[in-house]
């Protein structure tokens, strides 16, 4: 009996020794949580915002560029991507009219995985080189988007253009899309 009374007394000392670190150990870990909590809700109140933004944005399903057909490529009139998988970025095609694609500019890039269950938003705007080149959109790099396979991604895309040539005045006119791509 005296070795049974002896183990909880042991016990209660290690208990009564240890009890603030368990206690500090806890006080950290509902801090943690509680800054995730706030982190996740700033998240998702930014996210609702970027949605109410393109709440009125045109609604595209861009085919994979390699899908294409060749009478749809030479007309030019079918929204499509190109992922490219190396350098982590991709190519928006046929947005706008040819015309009215020479003189856009990207304004903002957003990305968001639809798989995951608690999806981040990414800025993919590039900020080093050109974002628009041979009448094309250019999104990343990103390395969101490097070695993607079959992922569920939303782009919200804003453009900005010139109905003006040649130096004459027009008004600048804003287009928002909301694209859903399988990378």
């Amino acid at each position: 009996m005296s070795e049974a009374g002896s183990t909880t007394q042991t016990g209660g000392f290690f208990d009564k020794l240890f009890a603030p670190f368990r206690e500090f150990r806890n006080r950290e870990r509902q801090r943690q949580e509680r800054e995730q909590a706030e982190v996740r809700r700033r998240l998702d109140a930014y996210i609702r915002e970027v949605e109410e933004d393109y709440a009125n944005a045109q609604q595209i399903e861009p085919k994979p560029y390699k899908e294409l057909t060749s009478g749809e490529v030479r007309q030019g009139t079918t929204p499509s991507y190109e992922h490219v998988q190396s350098t982590g970025t991709i190519r928006l095609h046929m947005l706008l009219p040819p015309d009215q694609m020479d003189r856009a500019q990207l304004v903002q890039a957003l990305a968001r995985p639809m798989d995951e269950e608690l999806p981040d938003l990414y800025d993919v705007k590039p900020h080093e080189g050109r974002s628009k080149e041979h009448g094309y959109v250019i999104l990343g790099p990103a390395e969101q988007f490097l070695h993607t396979r079959g992922e569920n991604w939303r782009l919200y895309v804003e453009l900005t253009y010139s109905l003006a040539s040649h130096g004459g005045r027009a008004t600048i006119n804003r287009r928002f899309y909301v694209l859903d791509i399988v990378l």
